[in-house]
């Protein structure tokens, strides 16, 4: 917990940053390159949390990967990062900048799971439904899950609509089980 309350405090500065000198697109972008550098690479993350490896040995690290491929002002704020010993939060940052960036931008995160699938036509129907009940723009992330085996999941933020036939099932399981009349036949 206290990792994220540090890393949100850096994402924030640098997120507050941005919109004031009017380069928060490019910025985002920067961001999202180094959260899927992170993400993508088990080693980086590991030299740029290792209290063994010096200080100027990540910040070159950070230089040599980076440099070439993100903004000056980014590039400075991973020096910063750097100096000040919170390299180790580089990928919370970068997933904090994210979030703030898409709750600025009025966009929320949708997950659904179903069966198969999702076609075109149904994929729009359903982004257009959570779009008016959310009041949001919608970036929709699919999961296939065949033991659902029929209907979907959905969950947007902390909510969840549940109405898979495999939910169904299990709550028709746990009825019977507490029927007490059925249950001596």
């Amino acid at each position: 917990m206290r990792e994220r309350k540090i890393a949100y405090r850096y994402a924030k500065a640098l997120f507050d940053y941005a919109v004031e000198e009017k380069i928060l697109e490019k910025v985002n972008a920067d961001m999202d390159l180094i959260g899927k550098v992170c993400a993508q690479n088990r080693e980086f993350r590991l030299v740029l949390k290792s209290p063994i490896v010096h200080k100027r040995k990540k910040t070159a690290i950070l230089r040599r990967i980076f440099q070439e491929h993100v903004t000056t002002e980014t590039f400075t704020y991973l020096q910063i990062i750097a100096k000040k010993s919170r390299e180790n939060y580089i990928q919370d940052i970068a997933v904090c900048f994210t979030e703030l960036y898409l709750e600025h931008q009025n966009i929320k995160s949708a997950t659904i799971r179903t069966a198969v699938p999702l076609d075109e036509p149904l994929r729009r129907k359903v982004i257009a439904l959570l779009e008016e009940q959310t009041r949001a723009r919608i970036q929709l992330n699919e999961e296939v899950d065949p033991e659902l085996i029929g209907g979907f999941i959905i969950n947007v933020g902390d909510q969840q609509y549940d109405t898979s036939i495999q939910r169904k099932l299990l709550l028709l399981r746990r009825e019977f089980e507490g029927n007490i009349y059925i249950r001596g036949f």
